[in-house]
């Protein structure tokens, strides 16, 4: 499934490289958030993001989870 969302954030707070990093922040913190609800498994919050199992499970190592 593919979800769209819209956000509005004011003009010139964000450009172009600090969107992209906006865009990854929102995909790991959705993915995150799925996990701790266990809504999906790791492999398929790892897919999300475009990482392994493995590179999954070492990003939850980091933030703590």
């Amino acid at each position: 499934m593919k979800l769209k969302m819209e956000l509005e954030i004011p003009d010139g707070v964000v450009d172009t490289c600090t969107a992209a990093e906006l865009i990854r922040s929102v995909k790991e913190q959705t993915a995150l958030k799925l996990y701790s609800d266990q809504r999906v498994t790791t492999g398929e919050a790892a897919e999300m993001l475009g990482l392994t199992r493995i590179q999954f499970l070492e990003f939850l190592r980091r933030t703590g989870l």
